[in-house]
C-alpha cells in the first residue's frame, strides 16, 4: 500500500475554488459527483500533466465519505 503524506485542500469542487487553487499550485481534494464535465475533461487532467495533484473523493448519504 502507497500512503500520502500530502495536504489536500478539500472542496474545491466549485469552478472557482478549483480554478483559485490550482492557480496557487496546490494539491486539491474534489467531489466527483459536484465536478462539471469541462473539469473532468479539461482542467483536472492539465493540472496532472503540469505536475499538480488531485484527490478525487465521493459523498456519501450523509456528507463527504
Amino acid at each position: 500500500m502507497t500512503w500520502l503524506d500530502l495536504p489536500f485542500r478539500s472542496g474545491m469542487s466549485s469552478k472557482s475554488d478549483l480554478r483559485g487553487a490550482i492557480e496557487a499550485g496546490v494539491p486539491v481534494g474534489v467531489v466527483a459527483g459536484l465536478l462539471t464535465t469541462s473539469a473532468m475533461v479539461m482542467v483536472i487532467p492539465r493540472y496532472l500533466d503540469r505536475g499538480g495533484k488531485v484527490f478525487v473523493y465521493t459523498r456519501g448519504p450523509s456528507g463527504p465519505s
